[in-house]
């Protein structure tokens, strides 16, 4: 399925956004304490 490429990458690179978002909260958080 041929399809299916570009949206696997795009759930990849949601999670990595995410990921990468929640680690700068945890970073500010640290600061913040």
């Amino acid at each position: 399925m041929p399809g299916t490429g570009p949206v696997v990458f795009g759930i990849f690179d949601d999670e990595r956004k995410a990921r990468k978002s929640k680690k700068i909260l945890e970073d500010e958080v640290d600061e913040v304490f």
